[in-house]
């Protein structure tokens, strides 16, 4: 038996809601300000709320405060990346709310060490059939602040992941190796990549648009097609 249409926007919202969760991670590692701010619910009526538990407790309401509050955290940390393990989420409609157990490592400033396990509680609203965290609670179940080896590699934002045609494109290497015969190097960066390092990319035609492959990163970012760029 065929799903029903309601079953079908179910399954396509909780998608949603977990794309929305992963994300946010994203845009930590490294840190997005421009993604970042996209994922909160924009209303003025209705003010986004983000906050931390003791011992760090802090909370921000309002996307120009809550983008603030993620400076603060992170500007001055040499690496940060936080792990989503696993989520419930429930859905009401046009809100819905859910539960996250998160890992969060990071080292910074000076030898200021950084690692713990902690509950996101979250709240969605869907606006203009796109979901928003309307708040998100962190919640410490376990932290451990002694000193762990090992250097960290800052990373350059190569691209804005969130946008629709990169997300449509973020394959992994293993998946596309077959397909791709051509390597060479791209010099002459357009706006939709940025900070580009030396190196070998590969270039192929997907979705009817040129994409380049970012070998470190195992992501395609789209350019201006071959024609337009003279070659």
């Amino acid at each position: 038996m065929s799903p029903s249409a309601a079953e079908v926007q179910s399954i396509a919202d909780e998608r949603s809601i977990r794309n929305l969760v992963a994300r946010f991670a994203n845009a930590t590692a490294p840190v997005n300000y421009d993604a970042f701010a996209q994922l909160w619910l924009p209303s003025e009526e209705i003010q986004a709320t983000w906050s931390l538990s003791e011992p760090f407790a802090m909370s921000a309401s309002g996307v120009t405060d809550i983008v603030a509050m993620l400076d603060k955290l992170l500007a001055e940390r040499d690496f940060f990346v936080q792990m989503v393990h696993s989520g419930v989420v429930t859905l009401d409609g046009d809100r819905a709310t859910g539960r996250w157990i998160c890992h969060e490592v990071a080292k910074g400033p000076g030898e200021t060490y950084y690692n713990n396990y902690a509950v996101y509680e979250d709240w969605y609203r869907k606006l203009d059939e796109k979901w928003y965290f309307a708040r998100r609670d962190y919640k410490y179940m376990f932290l451990d602040s002694t000193p762990f080896n090992g250097s960290s590699c800052p990373l350059s934002r190569i691209v804005d992941l969130e946008s629709s045609r990169t997300l449509k494109a973020r394959l992994f290497w293993e998946n596309v190796f077959p397909i791709i015969n051509d390597r060479q190097v791209f010099a002459n960066a357009e706006d939709d990549v940025v900070n580009i390092n030396e190196g070998t990319l590969i270039r192929l035609n997907l979705f009817e648009i040129e994409w380049v492959f970012v070998g470190s990163l195992h992501v395609f970012v789209p350019v201006t097609p071959v024609s337009e760029h003279g070659r």
